[in-house]
């Protein structure tokens, strides 16, 4: 029984990091349609700091693309 609660257990951390590694991808693919990319060291790097929390990923998932912008350049500390 042990074990079989245990395999559930690592079922279940594998769906949730496969979640987050989407979510991370999204959220990379967003930002690329506005503007931040790898080409733009300073951006991605404000990109990298919305991925680290949750809560922030979700707020740019459901803003429009001038407002994840303005999220990616608060990140970084540019002035709008």
């Amino acid at each position: 029984m042990l074990q079989s609660i245990w395999v559930s257990r690592q079922r279940n951390i594998e769906e949730n990091k496969k979640e987050r590694q989407l979510k991370i991808e999204h959220n990379q693919q967003l930002a690329r349609e506005c503007g931040a990319s790898e080409k733009t060291p300073k951006l991605w790097i404000g990109v990298l700091k919305i991925i680290v929390s949750e809560a922030a990923m979700n707020f740019f998932i459901m803003t429009k693309p001038k407002g994840r912008m303005a999220i990616i350049k608060y990140y970084v500390g540019v002035k709008n």
